[in-house]
C-alpha cells in the first residue's frame, strides 16, 4: 500500500510543483501585459497632452497675425500690450515676434524708424552662438523687429532670418503656402544653454492673394512663435506621470536627431518594452515620443497574485501529499476541483476572446468580428435564400470636429453614435461595427427593405445634439449612410456588398451629406425568391 501511495504521490508532488510553477508564470505574463498596455495608455495621454498643448500656442501666433490682418500698421506699443496678455496664459512661449519683409533699398529708412525706439538697433547675422554682426547685403531681408518679451531674448532683435538656411526654408514654405510653418529643430540664436527649439511662422499679405506669385509679392512679413523644446514638453507632461519613464522626443523623418531626453532616475530601463508613438503633424513638424520604462514602473503596478498562486499552489500540494490517502478515496471531488479550474480557464479564454473581437474605444464589434459574422451569415443567406443589407455610416466633417473640439471629444462622440446605433438594433443576428475611424456599419441580415432604418439612424444621431458648429451643413453631428442590398447567392464575391455599400455612401455624400443612398445588387436569386414586399419588410416596425 505504501509502494502505491509513493508510486502515486511522487508523481502527483512534482506535477502539482510544475502546475503551480506553469500558473504562477501565466498569470505573471497576463499581468505583464495589462502593465504593458496601461503603459503605452499613459505615453499616449501625454501625447495627446503635448498635442493640446501645442494646438494652443498655435492659436496664440494666429491670433497675433489677425492683429496685424486687421490694423494698417502695428505701434510697437500695441504689439507689446496685445502680446502681453498672450504671454501670461502661454509661459511656454519663449517669444512672439514680427518679421517684415524689407528690400535692400528700404533698409537704411527702416533701420532708422526701429532706432526710435531702440537707439542701437541693427538688421544682423549670427556668426556663432551669442555673437551677431551686421547683416551683409542682400536683396531682401528678414529682421526681428517687434519682439515680446525682450528680457531673455534681446540678441534676437534685428537678427535676420533670411541669414539662416533652415530659417529661411521655413519663411519660403509658409510664404508659397500662405500656411503655418515650422522650422526643424534647431539651436535659438538667444540660446544660452544645449537646448533645441523651433520656430513657427505665420505669413501676413497685403490683400488676400490665391496665387504664389501674388503671395510673394504682396507679403508684408510674418508673426512668429519661438519655443524651447524642453519648456514645451515639460509644461505639457503631467507632473509625476512618467517619473519612472525614460522618454525621447525625435525628429521622425531623422530619427537621429534628438531634442528632448528625460532620464529616469528610478531604477533600470527595460528597453524590451519601448512604445513609440507619432504626434500628428506641426506646422511640418513631425515628432514621435519614444519611451522606455524602468522595472520600477512595472514593480509598483505589479501585484502578489502570481505569487499567492504559486504559493496556494504550493500549500495545496504539499496537502494533497500529506491527505493522499484520503484524496484517493475522494477522487470525484478533485475532479470537481479541476472542473471548476477548467471552467475558470474557458471563461478566462472567452473574455480573452472578447477583447480581441470587441472594439476598444466604443466597446461594440471590431473589424474583425465583422469580417467573421459576414461569412458566417453570407453562407447562411446562401443556403436559405434569404435578402442581406450592409449600412455604411460615415460622421459628416468629423475631421473638423476633432480639430476644433479635440480628440478626447471626438472620442467621445464616436461613443455616443456607437451606444446610438446599438440601440436601434433588436434582433440578435443584427450586428452594430465600428468598422473603422469615424464610419459605422450594420450589418442586417435577413433584411430586405432597410431605407426606413437608414432615415431613421439619421435622425438618431442629430437628435442626440451633439453640438459641431465647424460642420456647414448642421450645428449638430450628422451622418451620411450607405445602403447596400443583395440576394446573396454563388455567382457574388461577398466583398461586392461592402464594396457597393461604400459606393453608395459616396453617393450620399457627394449628394449633401446627412442622408442615404441606397444600391440593389442583382443576382440570380432575385429570380428564385417571391416578390412579397409585405415579406421584406425589415422588423423593426412594431419594436
Amino acid at each position: 500500500m505504501n509502494r502505491k501511495i509513493a508510486l502515486i504521490s511522487i508523481p502527483t508532488g512534482v506535477l502539482g510543483i510544475g502546475l503551480s510553477a506553469l500558473l504562477a508564470l501565466k498569470f505573471y505574463s497576463l499581468e505583464t501585459q495589462a502593465i504593458q498596455k496601461d503603459f503605452q495608455q499613459d505615453i499616449n495621454e501625454q501625447v495627446h497632452r503635448l498635442e493640446a498643448k501645442i494646438d494652443a500656442k498655435l492659436e496664440a501666433i494666429n491670433s497675433l497675425k489677425l492683429l496685424f490682418d486687421s490694423s494698417e500698421q502695428v505701434t510697437p506699443k500695441e504689439f507689446q500690450q496685445f502680446t502681453h496678455n498672450l504671454l501670461a496664459r502661454h509661459k511656454d512661449i519663449q517669444a512672439l515676434e514680427w518679421v517684415p519683409k524689407v528690400k535692400h533699398a528700404d533698409r537704411a529708412t527702416f533701420i532708422k524708424q526701429r532706432q526710435q525706439n531702440y537707439p542701437a538697433f541693427e538688421i544682423t547675422q549670427q556668426v556663432s552662438q551669442g555673437k551677431m554682426v551686421r547683416a551683409q547685403k542682400r536683396a531682401e531681408y528678414y529682421p526681428v523687429s517687434f519682439l515680446e518679451p525682450f528680457a531673455g531674448n534681446e540678441l534676437a532683435l534685428g537678427f535676420d532670418l533670411a541669414s539662416d538656411a533652415t530659417r529661411k526654408r521655413a519663411i519660403t514654405l509658409a510664404t508659397d503656402t500662405g500656411m503655418v510653418q515650422s522650422t526643424s529643430n534647431l539651436t535659438l540664436v538667444q540660446e544660452q544653454e544645449e537646448q533645441k527649439g523651433f520656430i513657427t511662422f505665420i505669413p501676413v499679405y497685403q490683400d488676400q492673394p490665391n496665387t504664389l506669385d501674388s503671395r510673394r509679392q504682396r507679403l508684408e512679413g510674418l508673426v512668429l512663435g519661438v519655443f524651447r523644446i524642453s519648456d514645451l514638453v515639460n509644461g505639457a507632461i503631467q507632473p509625476g506621470a512618467i517619473d519612472a519613464i525614460n522618454l525621447q522626443l525625435m525628429d521622425t523623418s531623422n530619427p537621429e536627431d534628438i531634442p528632448y531626453v528625460r532620464q529616469s532616475r528610478l531604477g533600470q530601463p527595460m528597453p524590451e518594452h519601448e512604445y513609440r508613438s507619432d504626434l500628428k503633424s506641426i506646422a511640418g513638424q513631425q515628432w514621435t515620443i519614444a519611451a522606455i520604462p524602468s522595472n520600477v514602473y512595472f514593480n509598483e503596478k505589479r501585484s502578489g497574485l502570481p505569487w499567492a498562486v504559486f504559493w496556494v499552489g504550493l500549500v495545496f500540494t504539499v496537502l494533497t501529499e500529506a491527505y493522499v490517502f484520503f484524496i484517493l478515496r475522494q477522487s470525484k471531488l478533485v475532479e470537481t476541483v479541476v472542473r471548476d479550474r477548467t471552467k475558470e480557464l474557458e471563461e478566462a479564454n472567452k473574455k480573452l476572446s472578447l477583447i480581441s473581437t470587441t472594439d476598444e474605444l466604443t466597446h461594440i464589434a471590431n473589424r474583425r468580428h465583422f469580417n467573421d459574422c459576414l461569412d458566417k451569415e453570407w453562407k447562411r443567406a446562401i443556403r436559405e435564400q434569404t435578402p442581406m443589407t450592409l449600412f455604411l455610416i460615415n460622421l459628416d466633417f468629423f475631421r473638423q470636429f476633432n480639430e476644433g473640439y479635440g480628440f478626447v471629444a471626438g472620442d467621445e462622440c464616436l461613443k455616443k453614435i456607437a451606444s446610438q446605433l446599438e440601440s436601434l438594433l433588436k434582433r440578435p443576428a443584427d450586428l452594430v461595427v465600428r468598422f473603422e475611424g469615424e464610419t459605422f456599419a450594420l450589418l442586417l441580415p435577413n433584411t430586405a427593405n432597410a431605407e426606413p432604418l437608414a432615415q431613421r439612424c439619421i435622425e438618431s444621431i442629430e437628435a442626440l445634439k451633439i453640438k459641431h458648429i465647424y460642420s456647414p451643413i448642421s450645428e449638430y453631428v450628422t451622418v451620411s449612410i450607405g445602403v447596400g442590398f443583395v440576394r446573396p447567392a454563388h455567382d457574388i464575391p461577398m466583398t461586392k456588398l461592402v464594396e457597393k455599400a461604400t459606393q453608395a455612401l459616396l453617393q450620399a455624400k457627394d449628394a449633401g451629406r446627412n442622408q442615404h443612398s441606397f444600391i440593389h445588387i442583382p443576382s440570380f436569386a432575385d429570380t428564385l425568391v417571391p416578390s412579397d414586399p409585405a415579406s421584406q419588410e425589415l422588423q423593426f416596425q412594431s419594436q
